[in-house]
């Protein structure tokens, strides 16, 4: 129980290394196991999240069977996801992922969508325009109150060096070898890369960056904590495949928004990330994805401009607390659901005695 709501944890598979096969055993799993958990009485709205894919087929699945609104809040497009991640064997399984997540949009009554970027997509799927409405991620992690200096005593970080912060999942979506590449070429021997998280490229970005005395390697680390080590970044980093377009957002976007830090971003000029930042007037450098010559030179130049990256800091500060509070993504995904509410009763959808 968690603030009296019922959570439910389910048995799936968790795959040791991601290839596209093994991610449809997890989602098929996923998936199987929620439409067998689900209790019997009838509810008034289901919301589902995806990814996982699982999730949103499972809701469509429950809400046809129980005749009631589903609401779909899409992080990520699932089928684009898997064309473009590259993973193992991405290409068998795009068409099937690509039907599945049609049929489970196409199902729902609403689909809220974490970026405009994800709007024609959804589209493309069927999804009437009117039926689609932006929520925005909202500021999850609380931000430090440490300005840089304050945090990195606290961290007992040199506060000689310049610190530029990759944070997150390190898989074949990342590319962090591009990361690592920039690293090699920088030519100012203050600059120091530090890349925090895990995942399935990790070893072997630890064997290409060994040896390296300017790149270093932390793991998972708590909520407050990762917070303390956004506040003691010069700048933050975010870093995409090329072939990474449409398919997602990154979630620490707005914990990095939040940290009121400067932010690199080598991600695509036709991806979801590259939309979203292109709204935040100026909190974001965008450079070319796998060119980490071009990245190396950005990094240099940015860091080597206090007026620049003032002025990015106070801009990202301000965009947070104006879009992406907790209370506005909250009120607005809170409004989407009373009208869907309102709509179901108002049409008999919850006149079941069951209900």
């Amino acid at each position: 129980m968690r603030n009296g709501v019922e959570i439910s944890r389910l048995l799936h598979s968790v795959p040791r290394k991601m290839t596209a096969p093994r991610r449809a055993a997890y989602e098929a799993s996923y998936c199987a196991h929620t439409i067998l958990r689900a209790r019997n009485e009838r509810p008034d709205l289901i919301i589902a999240i995806s990814p996982a894919l699982g999730g949103a087929v499972a809701g469509a699945v429950l809400a046809r069977r129980f005749q009631c609104p589903l609401v779909l809040h899409v992080q990520d497009l699932m089928a684009m996801a898997t064309s473009q991640s590259g993973l193992t064997g991405a290409s068998r399984t795009t068409a099937i992922t690509a039907r599945l997540e049609g049929w489970a949009f196409r199902s729902a009554s609403k689909v809220a969508v974490i970026s405009d970027g994800f709007r024609e997509h959804v589209s493309e799927y069927g999804v009437p325009d009117e039926d689609i409405h932006l929520v925005p991620n909202w500021i999850r992690i609380q931000a430090s109150t440490h300005e840089r200096d304050a945090a990195r005593d606290e961290l007992r970080w040199s506060k000689d060096r310049i610190l530029l912060i990759h944070t997150g999942n390190m898989g074949f979506k990342q590319d962090l070898a591009n990361v690592i590449g920039a690293a090699k070429l920088v030519e100012n021997p203050s600059i120091e890369f530090i890349l925090i998280g895990d995942g399935s490229q990790r070893r072997e970005l630890e064997r290409q960056a060994s040896g390296m005395s300017n790149v270093r390697f932390l793991g998972v680390v708590k909520d407050s904590q990762y917070a303390l080590m956004l506040a003691a970044a010069d700048v933050l980093l975010i870093n995409e495949r090329s072939s990474v377009r449409e398919m997602s957002v990154p979630s620490k976007l707005t914990s990095y928004l939040a940290a009121g830090r400067p932010i690199v971003a080598a991600v695509s000029q036709l991806g979801a990330s590259r939309h979203f930042l292109d709204q935040t007037n100026g909190v974001a450098l965008l450079v070319e994805p796998g060119n980490p010559r071009d990245l190396a030179a950005t990094l240099e130049d940015l860091v080597s401009k206090e007026e620049q990256l003032t002025a990015m800091r106070h801009a990202s500060r301000t965009y947070a607390m104006g879009f992406l509070d907790r209370s506005v993504g909250l009120g607005k995904f809170g409004e989407l659901l009373r009208q869907v509410l309102a709509s179901s009763t108002s049409s008999g959808a919850n006149s079941s005695p069951d209900s």
